[in-house]
Formats: structure tokens, sequence, C-alpha cells
């Protein structure tokens, strides 16, 4: 009998010993998935603000910059000689490391990396395009075509139903469309009379379609005056703006020419550069050429200055390869007057 009770117990204090090993193996393993989850969320959260620090990085030297251009190569800063001389004191400006993590701010364009800030006056303000000078956005859609060619009939008819999208009036131009094309849709939406606030809202406009809107992303905005840098626009956007002056496309060549600098390629040293004090002089040398009439709708259309920039920060904490992205676009006022006007986290 006492062997019998003796062999109840043990069973039971066996039992007993392996529940409580797996409870402890249970609690272990959560412990051990909480530290995990609590670590991955501080280097989550460290790795945000490396990226942050690279937003505060550019916007300390977009308040210190005092050149009267701005270009690709220097687009809202001023170099030192150093910065100038040494590549490599250039990369260290936008490329800091912190402890155990590091912040890089950059850009691609074209298939091309760039250091440090893009302008949004490289680009073509769509809230500034009316039936005056619906041709610049003809030939950007026409010239940003890469998958499929768009001929100058479509071209129209999508710049016309982009004007008609942010005018206040509810008459159509020719092939445009307003409220009512927008009613008849089987999900229907209202036309919205207003300017664009993101370009992603090019996606609800007549015509157009994903496949056009990805060409034509990298060349519109919704920033700035209307006027183009000519020190930083692309080819694409130069001879969209200035073939609707109109220029000559040999103008427009030599304009490029000049800007590329002596080695040919954009983003260097030996760029030329356009200035508010050398513009009408350079425009008019021989090569050029311009005449004074052609001067004035040049300044007119373009200028050489930017005042809206597009930050990219990416911070990285290497150790456990986390990584955010931090992308605004920062307006230049006049003193300290210098604000964020778009914000978004990757």
């Amino acid at each position: 009998m006492r062997l019998n009770r003796n062999g109840t117990i043990l069973m039971a204090s066996l039992w007993i010993l392996a529940i409580l090993s797996i409870l402890a193996v249970g609690i272990g393993f959560r412990v051990s998935l909480e530290l995990r989850l609590s670590r991955d969320n501080m280097d989550r959260l460290k790795a945000l603000y490396l990226a942050k620090a690279g937003v505060v990085k550019a916007q300390e030297r977009l308040f210190k910059d005092t050149s009267n251009y701005d270009s690709i190569y220097e687009c809202g800063i001023t170099l030192s000689s150093e910065e100038k001389s040494d590549p490599g004191e250039f990369n260290a400006v936008f490329n800091v490391s912190l402890g155990d993590g590091s912040f890089s701010v950059g850009y691609s364009e074209n298939g091309k990396s760039y250091i440090g800030m893009s302008d949004e006056e490289r680009k073509i303000n769509i809230n500034k395009i009316d039936i005056a000078n619906k041709k610049i956005l003809e030939n950007i859609l026409i010239n940003s075509a890469k998958e499929r060619p768009l001929s100058g009939p479509e071209a129209s008819e999508i710049a016309a139903s982009i004007i008609d999208w942010r005018d206040e009036d509810e008459e159509f131009l020719d092939g445009g469309a307003e409220k009512d094309y927008y009613q008849s849709l089987e999900f229907p939406y209202d036309c919205k009379n207003g300017d664009f606030s993101a370009i992603e809202e090019l996606l609800l406009v007549k015509g157009m379609t994903r496949e056009i809107f990805n060409d034509l992303k990298d060349y519109v905005t919704v920033n700035g005056d209307g006027k183009v840098n000519m020190n930083t626009a692309s080819n694409e956007v130069m001879h969209a703006v200035a073939g609707a002056i109109p220029l000559i496309e040999d103008t427009i060549n030599a304009i490029i020419v000049f800007r590329n600098g002596t080695d040919g390629i954009l983003s260097t040293q030996d760029d030329g550069i356009f200035d508010s004090g050398n513009m009408t002089t350079i425009l008019s040398l021989p090569g050029i050429g311009l005449t004074p009439g052609e001067i004035t709708k040049v300044t007119n259309s373009f200028t050489t200055t930017s005042n809206y920039f597009r930050i990219e920060s990416r911070g990285v904490v290497e150790r456990a390869k986390m990584k955010k992205r931090i992308i605004c676009v920062a307006k230049r006022g006049t003193g300290e007057n210098l604000k964020l006007i778009s914000y978004r986290e990757q």
C-alpha cells in the first residue's frame, strides 16, 4: 500500500516537473521574443533618428547657403574651397557615421546617384500651367515617354485635362474634361478645380495611365513659382520649356553644352554656371546668340536659383541592418525662414 502511494507521489511529481518545464520553456521563449522585438524596435527608432539627423544636416547647409545660383553640383549649399577640391570632403558632408549607425543624404536621377539635395525647380510645376503655356506640358509628356511614345494629339488631350482639373471653371478645353466626365465614370468622383497637392493626383486625370505617370513623375512638381532652374533641369525639361518659347533645337543644345562644361558631364566641378549676373551675357554670346527678345522670353521662363529642395535622408543601423528613409521638401525663404512643406517616413 505504501509502495503504491510512493509511486503515485513520484508520478505526480514527475508530471508537475514536466508541466513546470514546459511553462519555463514557454516563458523563456516569450521573454526572448519580447527582447528581440524590443531590440528591433530600438534599432528601428535609432535608424529613424539617424535619418532625421540627415534632414537636420541638410537644413543646416541650406540655411548657410550664400550662392547666387543653384547647380546640381552645389544644390542648396555653398561648398568650401576644401570641399570643392577634395571629393572626399564633399562626400563627408552628407555621409556621416554616428556610433553603430550612419546617415546619408542623396538621390538618384536617370540611373545616376547624386550626393546632397535636389531642387524642385528643375521640374515643371503643373500648378503653373495654363492655356497660355500648355505647350510646355505637351512637350514634357512627349519627351518623357519611354515605354510607349505619345503622339502630339494624345499629349494635347492629357495636357488639356490636367489644366481642366485645376482650373476653377466648368468649361473644358478641347480634349479636356470637367465634372460631367468624372461623374459619368463607373466609380464617379469630382473634378478638383484647384491646385494639385501632390503629383500622384495626376492619376485621377482623364487620359493619365500608370504607364504615362511613371515616365512623367520625375519631371513635374507641385512646388515653385513656375520658373525652371536652367542649371539643374534635365535635358528633357530644358527642351520642353525652351521649345515652347520657342527656341530652335540647336540653340537649346548649345545652352546644354555650355552647362555641361568642358568634360561634357553635368554635376562636375567644371560645369558652366548661369547666375543672376551672367545669364544675359552668356545667352548673347556666339554659339548661343539669342536676340534681346529671346533673352527676355528665356528669363521669363527660367531662373538660376531655387527655393524648394527635396531631401532624401537614409538612416542605417549597421549591426541590425535596419534602415529608415525620410523624404521631405524644404522651402527656403528670407532671413531665418526655412520650413518643411512635406514630410514622409518610409
